[in-house]
């Protein structure tokens, strides 16, 4: 282990003809800053140095190296044995990562954790990762199988979902499959994502009760959660297992009232969104499927007046544009 240390300070001092208090406050001075300087080195990003290797010291033996969008994930375990005796305490882990699966001319970095996350690695490049043991006395195990991984490149694939607008008009907490769209997944994380409008209807219309005109409105407040469903052609049951995906979304919209002098009006209050949902994975080659699902919630309905309007129930028309699943490819 690298370690830093003072030279012939007494001596040097001395020529300066110093008092000795002075030199024994500098030389304690000194002390601390060698002490602070050596805890440190252990953390040091960048270790250069031969290390002795020892045969004492457990090593890594399921180092996994995860490639992604110009980045890739080290994990690994701590060997069986690891701090069972004064040469197997951990130090830190030292991992080394190339271009080159000889390692000509490898990057080395320390940590303490099971993990470590490479980043700004070329697009489409390839990647060699080892690591092995430091214990603290600085002696090392000897190194892991190595590790080659390449690493995504920049592939994008896009799949199209319909524009679709619909009259939402099951009972309260059912849900209706809005958009529904097969594509054929490529070996990716994908996620989808589309533009809804909610549209809550709302009208006046002229009723007459006895000689009396009396309005009725058509139409209130819209609440609609959305969710997505995707999964994949099973042959044995020749049907999509198809599973919510992501979180759930809620749209609403409150219309005001209409002023009584008009004949005949119309007010369509709209709610808009972006709802899309997190990365995740398809297993490639077979059919998948995707729907796009709304329910109506609780208050989705107006009760006017009862002197002048009726109750009726609201069904909100949602507008579907510019869905698409959207593939990354992770590792060709």
């Amino acid at each position: 282990m690298a370690e830093f240390k003072t030279a012939r300070l007494n001596q040097e001092i001395r020529l300066r003809n110093w008092p000795s208090g002075r030199v024994n406050v500098l030389r304690l001075a000194v002390q601390q800053l060698e002490e602070s300087l050596n805890s440190s080195l252990a953390s040091t990003v960048v270790q250069t140095e031969r290390r002795k290797i020892s045969d004492q010291i457990p090593f890594i033996l399921d180092l996994a190296v995860n490639p992604g969008f110009r980045q890739a994930t080290a994990t690994w375990s701590a060997p069986p044995g690891l701090g069972t005796h004064p040469l197997r305490q951990l130090l830190f882990y030292e991992l080394q990562y190339d271009g080159d699966p000889t390692f000509a001319s490898p990057t080395t970095v320390t940590t303490s954790q099971p993990n470590f996350a490479i980043a700004g690695v070329s697009l489409g490049s390839s990647l060699s990762v080892r690591i092995r043991v430091v214990n603290t006395f600085g002696d090392a195990s000897i190194w892991s199988s190595v590790v080659s991984v390449t690493i995504a490149q920049s592939r994008i694939q896009q799949t199209l979902l319909d524009d679709i607008t619909m009259r939402l008009e099951t009972p309260v907490g059912v849900w209706k499959t809005i958009l529904e769209n097969d594509f054929n997944p490529v070996d990716a994380k994908l996620c989808i994502n589309a533009q809804i409008a909610l549209a809550g209807l709302h009208f006046d219309t002229d009723r007459m009760a006895g000689a009396v005109v009396r309005k009725t409105l058509y139409g209130g407040p819209s609440y609609a959660q959305f969710r997505w469903r995707i999964g994949s052609f099973n042959d044995a049951t020749e049907t999509f297992d198809l599973a919510e995906t992501g979180q759930r979304t809620i749209l609403s919209n409150r219309p005001g009232y209409t002023v009584a002098s008009d004949k005949s009006s119309v007010r369509n209050p709209l709610a808009f969104g972006t709802f899309m949902t997190e990365f995740i994975t398809i297993t490639p080659g077979i059919e998948a499927r995707v729907q796009l699902q709304a329910c109506k919630l609780v208050g989705t309905e107006w009760l006017g007046e009862t002197r002048s309007r009726s109750l009726q129930t609201s069904d909100p028309v949602v507008a579907v544009r510019s869905g698409k699943v959207i593939e990354v490819l992770q590792d060709i």
